[in-house]
């Protein structure tokens, strides 16, 4: 079973296929079903690596900014943080909010020139 992720030949052959970019193992033409490429390009691994190193540190930062965010918006009875599940923690990347009046707050924050998802 060397080189294999399973005993099953039929999901080997599958995964493989999946990451020969949908070409059979057998060989045939690229593309004749679905496949991936995780290839990562030597320049993004350099700078995902350099960047790995201040992510606790960026964490951090986006938390902090999360909790300020949160502070302002708890003035506004219209808008609720999303809610995060028991024991998980969130990484801060977006402010998440709900509300019965998105539509509403997010045309005013374009105006803003504040960019929302519920309107891209």
């Amino acid at each position: 079973m060397e080189g294999r992720l399973t005993g099953d030949d039929a999901l080997n052959d599958r995964l493989r296929q999946i990451r020969n970019l949908g070409r059979p193992d057998a060989g045939g033409p690229f593309g004749a079903d679905f496949g991936l490429n995780f290839k990562l390009p030597a320049i993004s691994a350099a700078l995902g690596t350099a960047q790995l190193a201040r992510l606790t540190t960026r964490i951090t930062q986006r938390l902090d900014t999360l909790a300020a965010i949160n502070a302002v918006a708890a003035d506004n009875p219209d808008l609720a943080p999303f809610p995060v599940r028991e024991n998980g923690t969130p990484n801060a990347y977006a402010a998440l909010f709900t509300s019965e009046h998105a539509d509403t707050i997010a045309r005013r924050l374009a105006d803003a020139a504040i960019a929302s998802d519920p309107l891209r």
